[in-house]
């Protein structure tokens, strides 16, 4: 096996690390708790049902020809929290446990948030300044503490939605916008997202199912802006919507999929 796997990397890279060839696409699969000790229960699970010995298969990841690794743990915590591990993961800054896409200087306090300061740029953000078309596909909610440092800066992780009238101002004259609003504010940066999450961006007027307490809708504010930018683009908020226009989906400049609640 190790011999196999040595062969392989030799083809991939014929003339060694001075290959000058360049990925076209990169792909960030960010597995929600998935350290390595996952993966080896993953593997042992599937030994068990094929009766083999782990050490005896491979998962697909296992294949893959290069690995890397990235402690993900809190600034405040010996046991991290999705929050901080993604926004280590995302935007290689450590961050407090319950705090989104910002610096170990940021707590569970508004008042210490301060975005001159405080809201290190994101691999996505980095990614769509470099020109390349960008994306999001998640089976949580877009809002969610795991997908959220991608776009967001916030210092609670459950402030995914608003659920007031009035705005939060902290001491330094920052709106302190709820996740799903500051998602909406960014949505020129994102070419696909797919995801959960669609009560977050409905009035509890509106829609039964919506839950801000704002009275903002904020999926009509999504098709304003792309208006406003004269973009064409998709909104599908059901699953039956989104598979039965499929073929047409990568017509538009901008898509947002949010059929799960």
């Amino acid at each position: 096996m190790a011999r196999s796997d040595l062969l392989r990397h030799i083809q991939l890279l014929p003339n060694g690390v001075k290959s000058e060839e360049r990925p076209k696409s990169v792909i960030l699969m960010l597995g929600d708790g998935m350290g390595y000790s996952t993966i080896t229960l993953a593997r042992y699970e599937k030994a068990l049902r094929q009766s083999k010995l782990a050490g005896d298969l491979n998962l697909n990841v296992d294949s893959f020809p290069f690995s890397g690794s990235i402690r993900t743990f809190s600034a405040d915590n010996i046991v991290t929290d999705s929050a901080a591990s993604a926004t280590a993961y995302l935007t290689g800054c450590k961050a407090n446990n319950g705090c989104v896409g910002v610096d170990p200087n940021v707590t569970r306090d508004p008042d210490s948030y301060d975005p001159r300061y405080n809201a290190p740029d994101s691999i996505h953000s980095l990614a769509k300044s470099a020109g390349f078309l960008t994306g999001l596909v998640t089976n949580q909610p877009i809002t969610h503490a795991s997908p959220a440092p991608l776009y967001a800066h916030t210092h609670s992780r459950e402030f995914e939605y608003s659920k007031d009238s009035d705005p939060l101002i902290n001491k330094h004259g920052v709106n302190c916008m709820d996740i799903a609003s500051q998602f909406v504010n960014k949505s020129h940066l994102f070419d696909l997202v797919i995801g959960g999450g669609r009560g977050h961006f409905l009035p509890t007027r509106l829609d039964k199912e919506g839950l801000r307490g704002d009275n903002r809708n904020l999926l009509q504010e999504w098709l304003d802006k792309c208006a406003i930018r004269n973009e064409s683009c998709a909104l599908y908020e059901s699953p039956t919507e989104l598979l039965a226009q499929r073929e047409q989906v990568f017509k538009k400049e901008r898509i947002l999929g949010i059929p799960c609640i």
